[in-house]
């Protein structure tokens, strides 16, 4: 399978009770069944010209045997953002 990742545009302007400010990070959640498929996601995500700093925020080796799998998430930082008026 192949993660689904929905970007907004940073800069674009949020509605109304949902904060004034761009945000300028990304969080990233998935789930995936190896370490090394997570340190290839990552490594991938670094090589995205606008994401200042990837770092993976935490990870969590499911309890249930049946599933071997691991939750994780990782943050994208891009830098200052300058909203567009």
């Amino acid at each position: 399978k192949v993660p689904v990742i929905f970007i907004k545009d940073p800069a674009e302007k949020a509605k109304p009770g949902q904060g004034d400010e761009p945000s300028n990070f990304i969080a990233i959640k998935g789930k995936t069944y190896s370490d090394v498929n997570l340190a290839r996601f990552i490594e991938n995500l670094e090589k995205v010209s606008y994401f200042k700093t990837v770092f993976l925020f935490k990870s969590k080796l499911s309890d249930d045997k049946l599933d071997p799998s691991h939750r994780f998430t990782v943050y994208c930082y891009m830098g200052e953002i300058k909203a567009t008026t």
